[in-house]
């Protein structure tokens, strides 16, 4: 099985103190990442046992509740799904490296859950961020037929200047470069914009559908929903039009959660069950190349996650 959180997953006796979001994970994790099929009864023995709960008939409520949230993921899915409810069990209907982008996204939500992850697996997070931008160029290629979809973000292997970002992209759409001196820091890199695609048109003029991506993969991603700050791109590059903005993470948000969020963030989010609807479209559609490094990343943590 997968440890049980130690974060999301408080004492629960007259209130119920876990976190909805982690305990599905959870679940989810030990049935995709550990091959096994979990029911009501493993779920409310484990919460028992650890003395999460002490009462079976509140820790049931609850359960109840998990359930009913791992059955909307599933329907959000459709036949895609690498996951089903029998009865009263969690069963795979897919192994993991089948659902690599599921799998890599249940292990970055509940990496922050263990206290031990950053000391085990260091506190340089590049390489998780731009596996999960290779995702969500996957994921938008597929979601956005006939669109290009480019990565722009920084990473060690792709050392861009915001010069060569709008350049480039300017570039692509028809548009002028605006002044970056007067509207961007000496250091910015990308200036918060990790992956564009649009539509394109044989007249080559500049006014396109266009969107704006900001992939954040990390537990702090709430902090950086204002990016990419779209005044300022419309000053880094001559837009004719406001362009779109996404904004998209590896975690599972709920429906009222999503709302607000994206709200908040005026963008279009992709959570994690916006982004795996691309294998309903597709079910080739994670690159060879981004399932070999995924794998490569996941495999010693989900070792690591495992408690035999």
């Amino acid at each position: 099985m997968i440890r049980l959180p130690q974060k999301g997953m408080a004492r629960s006796v007259n209130k119920h103190n876990c976190d909805l979001a982690v305990a599905c994970d959870w679940v989810e994790s030990w049935v995709l990442l550990c091959e096994e099929d979990v029911s009501w009864s493993d779920i409310r023995d484990i919460l028992l046992e650890q003395q999460i709960y002490s009462d079976q008939d509140f820790v049931d409520q609850f359960i109840e509740s998990v359930w009913g949230e791992l059955q909307q993921r599933i329907r959000w899915l459709g036949a895609s799904s690498p996951l089903t409810v029998q009865s009263d069990r969690l069963v795979a209907v897919r192994e993991s490296e089948e659902a690599t982008a599921h799998a890599f996204m249940l292990a970055l939500s509940l990496a922050p859950c263990f206290s031990g992850w950053s000391k085990q697996f260091g506190a340089d997070y590049t390489q998780q961020g731009e596996l999960f931008e290779r995702l969500v160029e996957d994921a938008a290629t597929v979601l956005f037929p006939g669109w290009k979809v480019h990565r722009t973000g920084w990473s060690s292997n792709n050392a861009v200047t915001l010069r060569d970002v709008t350049a480039r992209l300017a570039k692509a759409i028809g548009a002028a470069v605006g002044d970056i001196d007067q509207w961007a820091g000496k250091n910015a890199n990308e200036s918060g914009l990790d992956i564009v695609w649009y539509r394109p048109f044989s007249d080559s003029r500049p006014s396109l559908p266009i969107y704006l991506a900001q992939c954040a993969s990390g537990n702090d991603w709430p902090d950086k929903l204002d990016t990419p700050n779209l005044k300022i791109w419309m000053e880094l590059i001559k837009f004719p039009q406001r362009p779109g903005k996404v904004f998209a993470i590896p975690f599972a948000l709920e429906s009222r959660e999503h709302l607000r969020r994206s709200n908040q963030a005026d963008a279009v989010l992709f959570d994690r069950y916006r982004l795996l609807y691309a294998g309903e479209l597709d079910n080739e559609w994670q690159s060879a190349g981004f399932r070999q490094s995924a794998m490569d990343w996941l495999q010693p943590r989900i070792e690591w996650m495992r408690e035999d």
